[in-house]
């Protein structure tokens, strides 16, 4: 999130104390502005390099286009370049809170969660109503399985941002997820409203109306999330379970089908898959597509037991 960087950072151009700090106008507008990863990694590294580092201006430009390139660096999904960014950013200005949150951001990609944690504290701790570090926190946690402090993180989120559609997709998601179906559907119904052409929640109240039993209802929303996102892997596989459930087997097949083409590597989707072809009277394919669940997932359960059912050895 890049917050007020261009406003300040002309700002400070135009002042005399700024005067001496080098950096071309034109590489301040490309390292701020959300063009293209490489050409902000370009222009915010002439910035870095051509800034005078001892005046007081530069240091706080010094910080914004390390931020900023960190940013770059995190589009293109390297992180650890990203966070060795954020680290400088930090370094030159330790009281930026959007570096931390950043930083978090890029830990919490790289599956530390801890770290993520931690970052995002310190981006509260500087700014107590950055609203968008309140739902990072939320999602650490989440992937900590901390879902009452996840959740409790969303909800300060909401009240600083109401009208974040982000923010009540995650809270209902892990509301789901401890067993208050009515209260997800309840954040899900809201997210909708505000972003109808958001996918996530969609897909979010399809489990959540799954764990209600309202089959048709969730089919109708995975249906919606995928015409909406037409890759959504996890919305054909549980799309795929739901016309399961109701004895639809070759058009669970054909969802679980089209999981696999979009993710090959999908464990579940295979042994779903299985189960589906064993419904359908197809020993054989059930079998092959449980034998490729456990090539990728070893101890995956209901392939075992799925092989086990055809008194096969897993």
């Amino acid at each position: 999130m890049r917050r007020l960087l261009l406003g300040l950072a002309l700002s400070l151009l135009a002042s005399s104390a700024f005067a001496q700090a080098k950096a071309p106008a034109d590489d301040l507008t490309v390292c701020e502005a959300e063009t293209s990863a490489d050409a902000s990694v370009a222009a915010c590294t002439s910035v870095i390099q051509d800034v005078v580092k001892t005046s007081p201006s530069g240091i706080v430009l010094l910080s914004l286009a390390y931020n900023n390139r960190g940013m770059a660096y995190a589009a293109k999904r390297e992180f650890e370049r990203a966070i060795a960014d954020y680290d400088q950013s930090i370094d030159a200005d330790p009281t930026r809170a959007e570096a931390y949150n950043n930083r978090g951001d890029a830990h919490e990609k790289l599956g530390d969660y801890a770290a993520a944690v931690a970052d995002f504290t310190q981006a509260i701790e500087r700014d107590p109503k950055f609203a968008a570090a309140y739902d990072n926190r939320g999602i650490a946690y989440r992937g900590q399985g901390a879902y009452d402090l996840a959740i409790a993180d969303f909800t300060v989120a909401i009240a600083l941002a109401p009208g974040n559609a982000h923010s009540l997709n995650n809270r209902g998601g892990a509301y789901d997820h401890t067993g208050r179906a009515d209260l997800a559907i309840a954040d899900l119904d809201r997210a909708i409203g505000l972003e109808p052409d958001f996918a996530e929640p969609y897909y979010n109240r399809a489990l959540a109306r799954k764990h209600k039993g309202l089959i048709e209802a969730a089919i109708a929303d995975d249906t919606r999330a995928i015409a909406l996102k037409s890759d959504y892997v996890q919305a054909y596989n549980n799309r795929g379970g739901l016309y399961e459930a109701l004895g639809r087997d070759k058009d669970a097949i054909a969802d679980f089908s089209k999981a696999i083409e979009l993710k090959p590597d999908y464990d579940l989707a295979y042994a779903n898959r299985g189960v589906a072809y064993y419904n359908d009277h197809n020993r054989e394919a059930a079998a092959s597509d449980y034998r490729a669940a456990l090539r990728i997932t070893p101890d995956l359960r209901i392939a075992r037991d799925g092989l086990t059912r055809l008194g096969l050895k897993p």
